[in-house]
Order: C-alpha cells, then structure tokens, then sequence
C-alpha cells in the first residue's frame, strides 16, 4: 500500500512540475507580449540616412527582422538582413539609440559601396567597387560613366580587381572599356585602344606609363613591354 502511495505521490510531482513548466512557458510569452507594448521599449521611429539606392521601406522592414528576444537591434543582425536582400552593396551600417517614454528613436546609417565599373553576367548586369565587391544592379540604377567591363574568367578578374582599379581605372587615361584576355587586357578611352599585360603582371610599371600617355592622340598603344611605349 505504502509503494503504491508513493508512486502516486511521485506521478503527482511530476505532473506539478510539467504544470510549472508549462505555466512558466506562457507566462513569459505574455510578458514578452506585455512588454513589447509598452512604450519605452516600442520602436518610435526609424531614421535613416546615407542610403542612396537601398529603399527606406527595405531598411525599415530589416530592422524589425533584426529584432532579438529583448527588442534590441544590433548592428550584426541589420547588416545581415541587408545583405541577405541587397548582397554585397551595403559595407556596413551604424545604429544609434535615443530612448524616451513614448518609446525608442533609431538612427540607422548605411554605407553602400561605390561602383567604379560594370560587368553583364548573362542577362544580369553586376557592378563592382574599387576593391572588387560584385553586387547585381538595381533594375533602373543609373550606370553611366561607370567602366563597362568584359572578362574570360570572373572568378580570377575578381581576385586581382584591386590591382586592375589602382594600375589601370585609376589613372589619367579616362578608360571607358576594359576587354580582360587571357593573355593581356585592352583599353578603350574614346577612339583610343591601350594593349596592356594581363591581369597577373599588372604593376605600378603601367600605371605610370598610362599616366604618361594619357593625352596622345594615336589610335593604338602597346603597353605590354615593360620600359617601352609602342605606338601604332
């Protein structure tokens, strides 16, 4: 009689215990609930700058995606919700908080990256930074003036952008094209084409040769023999 008492008692301790757990489950989801109603902690406003291309709207829903537990946002989370919409055009993003009663004022700023050139990738067209980010093109972005890029292996003109922008973008020649070969690149500023060496002997060497040459006005220049300038 008495085991059996007993394990009765211990079926009804731990039906208290599941009972508690339970209870302890609901009660903080209300509370949460509760809570997030209350004012001070209630996102106010959302103010955002710096955003050129990126919609307010995209910015805005991204915040409350970023939400944690605790209704805090944080610069991790933003910035993953932006580039998992936007990819690789948001750098980076700075958030400051300014609470009150009547609840908590954000100052989300966004640092999208600049393009300096343009690549169609099937019948997407990609733009790149200086330092060889691909993001794809917002449908109607303006892309005048931006280097119109074409290239055998992508993968590999990503890898050594850095030295392409520095040696060759980033000059006096006002290059308007940009034909990556396998065994050299050629440039088109205007009527002009410049033959350079590829990709992997770009060098300071051609910089200032560009540099050099930038205003001739023949209609062919071979860059691709290093101390020499061969003009066609």
């Amino acid at each position: 009689m008495k085991k059996k008492l007993k394990g009765e008692e211990r079926t009804f301790s731990l039906l208290l215990v599941a009972l508690w757990v339970v209870f302890i489950g609901v009660t903080s989801v209300s509370l949460i609930s509760v809570i997030d109603r209350l004012p001070p902690f209630r996102i106010k406003e959302i103010i955002v700058s710096g955003n050129e291309r990126i919609n307010f709207e995209d910015i805005k829903e991204s915040v409350y995606k970023a939400q944690d537990e605790s209704f805090a946002v944080s610069r991790e989370a933003l910035l993953r919700e932006l580039t998992r919409k936007y990819g690789r055009r948001v750098g980076d993003v700075k958030i400051e908080r300014e609470m009150s009663l009547e609840g908590v004022s954000l100052k989300v700023v966004v640092e999208e990256r600049k393009p300096v050139a343009k690549v169609k990738v099937g019948k997407k067209l990609y733009l790149i930074d200086k330092e060889g980010n691909l993001f794809e093109a917002i449908e109607g972005e303006n892309t005048e003036g931006l280097v119109d890029l074409k290239a055998y292996d992508l993968d590999k003109l990503l890898d050594n952008f850095d030295k392409l922008y520095r040696y060759v973008i980033d000059t006096k020649a006002s290059v308007h094209n940009i034909v990556v070969k396998r065994d050299r690149i050629e440039i088109f500023t205007g009527q002009r084409k410049i033959i350079l060496p590829p990709l992997d002997l770009l060098s300071q060497s051609v910089r200032r040769r560009l540099n050099v040459i930038y205003n001739y006005s023949q209609g062919k220049v071979d860059l691709r023999y290093d101390r020499f300038i061969l003009i066609r």
